[in-house]
């Protein structure tokens, strides 16, 4: 509290007694001040005389309301000391008695902290324990990471939702020096770091920037993450083989130069897993594959956008959901004993096979291929396998889309139940509507479902608790078919 700052002029003091403030109103104010210029001339006369009293008290009369805590809220209502509140709590210059509010940490209990005139369990996330290591914007309340962004170090572990210690970080940046140790303070190239990743690195942060390097991964684990970086190539950024085990998210990777003619795989995954979280990837050289799977153990793309060339599948469980392929030459899966699941994504293809579907083991007996609510636009489908095992279709809209004529629609084949298909794919199955799907702006690229769908809670079964933009299904009486649920305005 300021005691040594004198008083300005006129200003009085502070501290008199309230009780002997005259018990005035605005009311009584305002009617004296209209007789002052509009009454006779002794009501004017008392009236002055009554205005000039009540100005001059003012000037040495707190207003009981009005209080300040501090030198800068003191100044704003011209106060030359502190004026703390009689009861409550002093909150932007007026006092209150209204619980958990606070104008300062002082006011709020031990651990606590005022954030916009209420105690909150933290004003940022530098004032949270290790294990909740985020101050909510929100709630003004610690909580567990659930993206890399929020972490300074640039990784969360997302399976306990911690943020990752730098020293268990390989950084990568833009301008790095392989001879640099790969920390924050000295990065390195990716091609150096993904080299160097161990059981006690298994972590890669591309620091933001555009990277001109490739990585290799042989035999090893690693988690590759970085908010604002792309990987910007003219051949393949990314080889694993040996049974090593990669997850890509979080940034870009691209290929922007349609020029290039020779055929290049951006991500080769040979004997691996691989697992792409929140990318997106893009080529333009027409010869290029975005992805191919040789031979694999396992490939998972959740919340990726894939643009621009063909995937290609051959032999590895493979999980989709809730991403976008805008594809020139479609998803290709030759099945080898393994399994295929694909839900809440879209696939529109601009030209060839959309997707292409094929069985090489003639002895395999179980439902491997489920495809369920997703949206195909344009494009091409096929399927090839043995009696035993065609590929599941169910809760899709097909829009635009044709058969394959080399494939008919037989087993093996494609089975179709409880899908909405336009006229162009002439199909029989069970459940299925031939219709228009209706919606918002085909041309504008906007698949979602206008409210007259003829794909609204016309699901037979819950098959997918999300949508492609992680909307909870159902949002009607059943679940939507298709990618999107529909979703009523607010």
């Amino acid at each position: 509290m300021r005691t040594s700052r004198k008083p300005r002029p006129g200003a009085g003091s502070l501290t008199a007694d309230r009780a002997s403030a005259p018990a005035l109103t605005r009311g009584t104010i305002a009617r004296h001040h209209r007789a002052l210029f509009t009454g006779p001339g002794e009501l004017r006369r008392r009236a002055c005389l009554l205005l000039t009293i009540v100005l001059a008290t003012a000037c040495t009369k707190r207003n009981p309301d009005l209080c300040c805590t501090t030198d800068a809220e003191c100044d704003a209502i011209g106060f030359s000391s502190h004026a703390p509140c009689d009861l409550g709590v002093c909150v932007k210059n007026e006092c209150t008695t209204a619980s958990n509010t606070c104008d300062d940490d002082s006011d709020c209990a031990a651990g606590t902290f005022c954030v916009a005139g209420s105690c909150a369990a933290c004003a940022s996330s530098s004032t949270c324990p290790t294990a909740a290591p985020v101050c909510d914007a929100v709630a003004h309340d610690c909580r567990a990471c659930v993206t890399d962004g929020e972490c300074d170090s640039g990784a969360c572990d997302l399976a306990d939702g911690t943020c990752i210690d730098p020293t268990h970080i390989r950084y990568a940046s833009p301008t790095g020096d392989d001879g640099q140790p790969c920390s924050r303070t000295q990065p390195c190239t990716f091609h150096h770091a993904s080299a160097t990743v161990d059981a006690d690195h298994a972590y890669i942060v591309l620091l933001p920037g555009i990277h001109h390097s490739y990585g290799s991964f042989n035999g090893t684990s690693a988690i590759v993450c970085g908010q604002g970086a792309s990987l910007e190539v003219s051949e393949a950024v990314l080889e694993m083989s040996n049974d090593a085990t990669v997850t890509l998210r979080g940034f870009q990777i691209i290929q922007p130069d349609p020029k290039l003619s020779s055929e290049f795989i951006l991500i080769h995954c040979d004997s691996s897993s691989l697992t792409l979280q929140d990318m997106t990837i893009q080529v333009t050289a027409p010869s290029w594959n975005l992805i191919r799977v040789s031979s694999g153990k396992s490939l998972t793309i959740q919340r990726s956008t894939l643009d621009g060339g063909a995937v290609l599948l051959d032999g590895a469980d493979v999980t989709i959901d809730r991403s976008v392929f805008l594809t020139k030459t479609g998803l290709s899966y030759r099945d080898d004993g393994h399994s295929l699941r694909l839900s809440n994504s879209l696939f529109e293809f601009r030209s060839f096979d959309a997707l292409q579907i094929v069985t090489t083991d003639d002895t395999l007996t179980a439902k491997s291929a489920f495809i369920y609510n997703n949206t195909f636009v344009n494009g091409k489908l096929s399927c090839a396998g043995n009696q035993f095992f065609p590929a599941y279709f169910e809760a899709n809209i097909f829009y635009n889309t044709s058969l394959d004529q080399f494939y008919p629609n037989s087993p093996p084949g494609c089975n179709f139940t409880n899908n909405v298909i336009s006229a162009s794919l002439p199909v029989t199955g069970t459940d299925n509507q031939v219709a228009d799907p209706m919606f918002v702006n085909p041309a504008a690229h906007d698949y979602n479902l206008q409210p007259i769908s003829p794909a609204r809670d016309a699901a037979t079964r819950s098959l997918a608790n999300h949508d492609l933009d992680g909307a909870f299904r159902p949002q009607g009486v059943r679940n939507d078919i298709g990618a999107y649920e529909y979703k009523a305005p607010n």
